[in-house]
């Protein structure tokens, strides 16, 4: 009979409709990590420029997204510290514990653990501990590179020892993982050209 044939049909479509919402799930919380991603490596970006409120504010932004991630209260950390402002770069640093962050390299075995312990690195600014924090974001990129905020920190190390091809090399990787479309692509890859000593292209490039 005819209901049968129906009943068959949708006993065999329930497969397909759950790989469908699978799938679905899957893209849904890939575009949260790329959103996620964007907003750090935007924040981090205002911090080395020492716009911390701006910072701040895409902070509060990626927060909604994920309140677990003690990732943004380590950028911030690290523009106070650059800055000088302790009391607010230890404040970043406390929010950051309460999440769950360690400061120890037990057990760090994910992206995100090594390249929160690296931003801690960076925001204690002692030149001895440079080379370990980069260390920590080669690593979390390799787990996780969709993680893409990170590379913005190592052209940051690598420029500070005066290696112009790694900081190149970091910014391209940064801009190219920017979402199409994302104004700050401009802007560093008049960055780019500025470190490359091309002053006119780079001014050119913001046109």
């Amino acid at each position: 009979p005819s209901w049968s044939v129906g009943l068959c049909l949708s006993v065999l479509a329930l497969p397909s409709l759950a790989w469908m919402a699978t799938v679905n799930a899957h893209e849904r919380e890939h575009g949260r990590r790329n959103k996620l991603a964007a907003l750090h490596a935007e924040a981090h970006w205002m911090s080395e420029m020492g716009l911390m409120d701006r910072a701040a504010r895409l902070i509060a932004e990626s927060t909604e997204l994920d309140t677990s991630d003690p990732t943004g209260h380590l950028i911030l950390a690290s523009g106070y510290a650059q800055l000088g402002r302790v009391p607010e770069r230890d404040e970043e640093l406390g929010l950051a514990r309460a999440l769950g962050f360690g400061e120890t390299l037990e057990g760090l075995d994910s992206a995100l653990e090594h390249g929160a312990y690296g931003l801690l690195l960076m925001s204690l600014r002692d030149p001895r501990r440079e080379t370990e924090a980069e260390a920590h974001m080669v690593r979390a990129l390799e787990l996780d590179p969709d993680r893409f905020g990170y590379h913005f920190s190592l052209y940051h190390l690598r420029l500070g020892r005066h290696d112009v091809d790694g900081a190149v090399a970091a910014l391209v990787a940064f801009r190219d993982h920017l979402p199409s479309g994302e104004p700050l692509f401009q802007v560093v890859d008049a960055l780019r050209l500025e470190v490359l000593g091309e002053h006119r292209a780079a001014l050119d490039a913001l046109e």
